[in-house]
């Protein structure tokens, strides 16, 4: 038989329906088993939830990661499942303030975690075209405005900030938190602004280097992607990884090309930024002065050498774990 004398293709038209409750993210795949989340709250994307909704999203997040266990979805080693376990429900404690005997810098590393977990969980698209320093702007509210709104701190919070980030985004926090309790509205966008105006790459990649060590801040980032049904971050790697991460998670629709050009861009905007001699000069300018009384304020940690690894292949398996 000939080619021609073979039937015509034949195509076929598939209709897919679903209902949502709220909003969800929902991803077209051409193989495998598609997953979908439908706990996040229609307004998480848009902007930071508020202490209330922020515990409850971190309890919905809780109880579907014991569903996932009791699935048989994730894996069942007691030890791991009750680590991650009491690390959301200390990550939630300090939320609801009622860290009870945590340390100040593990406390920050509960709000900072829940932070920037928004912005890897949020529902709006990542503008294909967005400017690198909008990214790393938006990046940095999400993950700084828990901090902002908590309606308590322990004491010495601001130096251990410091020391995770930089002195200048310590004190934009310290000063933000002022202007909260007199504006929560409006205070934000200030909020932004400021960040903006000023010089705040290094303090940025500071507590990228911090996510990306699964002994600190790393610690706490896992167990809410794993709670919420996404990839682990990827353990012993680097600012820049922990950060294409983040982004393949809030992007992964984009594609990998696109999230590994991203990247790209984004990490040559915040080194050039970082290594810019009048930056470091006006960020030790300020290193020594704060707004939490006369006490002086160091902080920042010296940044480790990129180990930029490949990009394209961590976004590929990214994305792969969320179509497993």
């Amino acid at each position: 038989m000939t080619t021609a004398d073979r039937d015509p293709p034949t195509e076929t038209t598939v209709h897919l329906h679903a209902r949502v409750d709220g909003t969800a993210r929902a991803y077209q795949v051409g193989y495998g088993t598609q997953v979908i989340h439908h706990h996040y709250p229609a307004e998480l994307g848009r902007k930071p939830l508020d202490p209330a909704n922020l515990r409850l999203w971190i309890d919905r997040m809780a109880a579907d990661y014991r569903d996932l266990i009791s699935a048989g979805r994730r894996p069942a080693r007691r030890r791991e499942t009750a680590t991650q376990a009491n690390r959301l429900a200390s990550i939630a404690g300090s939320v609801a303030g009622a860290p009870g005997r945590t340390d100040p810098m593990t406390v920050l590393r509960h709000f900072l975690a829940a932070g920037a977990a928004q912005y890897l969980f949020r529902t709006g698209p990542l503008p294909q075209n967005a400017l690198p320093e909008h990214i790393v702007l938006d990046f940095t509210v999400f993950a700084l405005w828990p901090v902002v709104q908590a309606p308590s701190l322990p004491d010495g919070w601001e130096v251990e900030l410091a020391e995770i980030t930089s002195p200048r985004l310590a004190r934009l926090v310290a000063r933000a938190r002022i202007g909260h309790a007199r504006q929560p509205e409006a205070t934000m966008q200030a909020f932004a602004r400021e960040i903006a105006d000023k010089p705040f790459a290094h303090g940025v990649l500071s507590l990228l280097e911090d996510f990306s060590d699964p002994r600190l801040g790393g610690a706490y980032l896992t167990p809410l992607a794993l709670a919420a049904g996404y990839p682990a971050p990827p353990r012993e790697t680097s600012a820049r990884n922990i950060f294409t991460w983040f982004l393949a998670g809030a992007a992964a629709g984009l594609g990998i090309a696109t999230v590994d050009h991203t990247v790209d861009l984004v990490w040559e905007w915040m080194r050039n930024r970082q290594h810019n001699p009048l930056t470091q000069v006006f960020e030790e300018a300020v290193a020594g002065t704060s707004t939490n009384g006369e006490q002086t304020i160091h902080g920042g940690r010296r940044l480790a050498p990129d180990r930029q690894g490949d990009g394209a292949n961590l976004i590929d398996n990214i994305i792969d774990e969320l179509f497993h």
